[in-house]
């Protein structure tokens, strides 16, 4: 994980077959770029790169889902740079409702996390 506190943005690059120990690990590093970025974890972005990443089995997809339910981290506007239709939709299951999209490239997910949201349009 990269860090940059100057903008509060997390990059995540993350590949291959997860076990359930790895999933506990990326937790406890979030938690720790948590801290370095600075602000409350609504005021942070981050960038998830799992283009390289492998399909998971189930029960690694419900760790995913329970570190990215954790409420601490659910307002942290995340976008995920993802390579494979197969792959984005085991990813679209994992972060439900919350607010995150899947772009193709680092770029587009870097534009989306740092767009303003428009309150006359949002309503």
């Amino acid at each position: 994980m990269d860090v940059d506190p100057a903008r509060r943005l997390i990059k995540v690059k993350m590949g291959g077959f997860f076990s359930l120990d790895d999933v506990a690990g990326y937790h406890d590093a979030v938690h720790r770029a948590t801290a370095r970025a600075g602000g409350l974890p609504s005021q942070q972005r981050m960038i998830c790169d799992i283009s390289d990443m492998r399909i998971q089995t189930q029960d690694v997809v419900d760790a995913f889902r329970r570190v990215m339910g954790d409420p601490k981290y659910r307002q942290r506007k995340v976008g995920f740079v993802v390579a494979s239709s197969l792959a984005r939709m085991q990813l679209l299951r994992v972060i439900g409702s919350r607010n995150a999209q899947c772009f193709a490239t680092e770029a587009e997910a870097e534009d989306w996390v740092f767009q303003v949201e428009d309150s006359a349009s949002a309503a």
